[in-house]
C-alpha cells in the first residue's frame, strides 16, 4: 500500500480538509472526497481527517473571546444557515451586534477577526 503524507492527502482533496464527524468503524468522514480516492487512501485520509478534527477541536477550546471593542460587553459566537461562524457583542444595543458582526468560515478564525485590535500587541 502507498503511504501518503499529510500535505499530498489534502492534494487529494482539493485542499478541504475540515471533518466535523469520523465514523466509529473509522472507515468514513465528512470530506466527501472518498468517490475520488483509491481503496488503499482512504484509511489514511480518516486517520488524516482524525487528527484534523482534533486539532480543530483543541483550539475550539482554547478559544477566549474579547470584549466588545464599541461597548466593552461580551462577545458572543454565532453559527449561520451554512454553518458558517460568526462572533458579536452580546448587548442588543450595541452597533457591534447590530451590525451583523464578524463572520468566518469557522469558530477559530471568527474569534481570530473578533479578537483583532488594531496596534495592540499580544
Amino acid at each position: 500500500m502507498v503511504k501518503y503524507t499529510d500535505k499530498e492527502l489534502l492534494q487529494i482533496m482539493d485542499g478541504h480538509h475540515e471533518c466535523s464527524w469520523v465514523s466509529e468503524d473509522k472507515t468514513a468522514c465528512d470530506c466527501g472526497h472518498y468517490d475520488k480516492l483509491a481503496a488503499g487512501v482512504a484509511p489514511q485520509l480518516v486517520a488524516y481527517c482524525e487528527r484534523r478534527k482534533k486539532a480543530h477541536d483543541d483550539a475550539v477550546a482554547a478559544i477566549q473571546l474579547k470584549r466588545c471593542p464599541f461597548c466593552g460587553a461580551k462577545g458572543e459566537m454565532n453559527m449561520g444557515g451554512f454553518g458558517e461562524r460568526y462572533v458579536t457583542c452580546s448587548d442588543d444595543n450595541c452597533g457591534g451586534r447590530k451590525g451583523g458582526g464578524i463572520w468566518a468560515r469557522d469558530e477559530v478564525a471568527a474569534a481570530r477577526l473578533w479578537n483583532y485590535r488594531p496596534g495592540e500587541t499580544t
